[in-house]
C-alpha cells in the first residue's frame, strides 16, 4: 500500500469516528464513560470496564 493511500484510509478512519461521536449520540456516551473511567486513575474499575470486552479490551489493556 502507497503512502498517499495509506493516510487517506487514515484520515477517512478518524473523520467516520468523529462523525459518529457527534451524529449517534450512544457512542459518544460510550466515549465519554471511558475517558470518565481512563482519567479516574481507579485500575481496578478500569480492568473491569475493559475485561467487559473479552479478548479485545484485554490487548487494548496491553497497547
Amino acid at each position: 500500500m502507497s503512502k498517499k493511500a495509506s493516510y487517506i484510509l487514515t484520515g477517512s478512519i478518524i473523520a467516520g469516528l468523529i462523525i459518529l461521536y457527534f451524529s449517534y449520540s450512544p457512542f459518544q456516551d460510550f466515549i465519554n464513560e471511558t475517558w470518565k473511567i481512563l482519567w479516574s486513575n481507579d485500575e481496578d474499575r478500569i480492568s473491569s470496564h475493559f475485561e467487559s470486552f473479552g479478548i479485545w479490551g484485554q490487548s487494548q489493556l496491553l497497547s
